[in-house]
């Protein structure tokens, strides 16, 4: 971004330790709430958990960091990517009506 002229101050360089603050507190909250959960999720929640956008980029994390890549990350990837696309589309279409409206 700041190659293209994109960055209009240098606070900007803030913006990636921003993000870990907000990835830590978040992560803090959640375990601690998970310490007040007396059963496991039903299997409903598990399957929709385990769809999630957050817990796949999560495991290819995971795997990366541990320096135990598979071809298992590849699909999970392509999940990512998928999914981005297909919001990119679809919000595309709804900031298109909007703006004809």
């Amino acid at each position: 971004m700041a190659v293209m002229g994109l960055i209009a101050s240098p606070w900007a360089v803030l913006a990636l330790p921003a993000a870990a603050l907000i990835s830590f507190a978040t992560a803090a909250t959640g375990v601690w709430l998970t310490t007040y959960m007396k059963s496991v999720y039903p299997h409903v929640i598990g399957v929709i958990v385990a769809w999630s956008p957050l817990y796949q980029g999560v495991v290819i994390v995971r795997y990366l960091v541990l320096g135990a890549p598979s071809a298992d990350l590849a699909w999970r990837a392509g999940y990512l990517i998928a999914l981005g696309a297909l919001g990119l589309a679809l919000a595309g279409r709804r900031i298109g009506k909007l703006l004809l409206a």
